[in-house]
């Protein structure tokens, strides 16, 4: 009887309690397995508040490589923007000379048609390369504060880089027909070569095309107070090395 009573036992149906704190017990382990993975795959990826590098501004890199246990020694951080300086002062002049040493000059005793390659090709050449360079360094400046700024101006920022690239392409032809014009009327009152050309006619040309440029920039770069500030700033730059020329012309 004791024989029968446990195969009874054992051929009886489980208990429906017991199955069920089974698979609870399978499903609880599985998903705890899942999490473990996921996160572990979460920990290989970036976070999304993290910026990944390629889409750091400049000034972000800048900063990183400042703050960093590996960064480069300070003298060296000093010594390298200084060459940085001599060697784009160095390459900047040698591409402005170029157009004052290619072309053949008549002598100045030639008058002012004489000299036209000096006047129509050399001159409006070397205040277009100067112009660009004062109107790059304030475009680059508004594209720099666009960038570290990623809400602002984000519908219309493709349209408003292009527009930005153009006008810095065409503005500074404006100093090359400012020049060319204020020798051409100066000529008619037999006045060649110009007397400090440099602060009568560069620089103004200069300062031109600055404005042109100002006034070709969307409304909505205009409307910013950084551009205001940065157009201040690009002013009294140029105006200081304006007033220091002259001042070591006229001494």
């Amino acid at each position: 009887p004791v024989h029968q009573q446990d195969q009874d036992d054992c051929g009886a149906p489980p208990d429906e309690s017991i199955i069920n704190e089974i698979v609870d017990e399978a499903s609880i382990r599985a998903q705890s397995q899942k999490s473990t993975a996921d996160k572990g795959q979460d920990e290989c990826r970036p976070s999304q508040k993290e910026v990944p590098l390629p889409h750091m501004n400049d000034k972000a890199l800048l900063r990183l490589q400042d703050c960093c246990r590996d960064r480069d020694p300070r003298w060296w951080r000093i010594l390298l923007p200084i060459c940085y300086m001599t060697i784009f002062g160095a390459s900047l002049a040698l591409i402005v000379l170029w157009a004052f040493v290619f072309f053949p000059f008549q002598k100045p005793e030639m008058g002012f048609w004489g000299n036209w390659m000096f006047n129509f090709v050399a001159h409006p050449v070397a205040n277009y390369i100067v112009a660009r360079g004062v109107i790059g360094w304030f475009a680059r400046q508004i594209l720099w504060d666009l960038e570290s700024r990623p809400s602002l101006c984000k519908a219309q920022r493709p349209e408003i880089t292009r527009q930005v690239e153009r006008s810095l392409h065409l503005t500074p032809i404006a100093d090359s027909l400012w020049c060319a014009s204020e020798h051409v009327l100066l000529s008619f009152a037999n006045v060649y070569p110009i007397p400090f050309s440099t602060v009568l006619s560069c620089t103004p040309a200069a300062f031109s095309s600055m404005g042109v440029f100002y006034l070709l920039l969307p409304k909505e770069v205009r409307a910013l107070q950084s551009t205001a500030s940065f157009a201040k700033f690009t002013f009294s730059s140029w105006s200081a090395y304006f007033f220091l020329y002259a001042g070591m012309l006229f001494y």
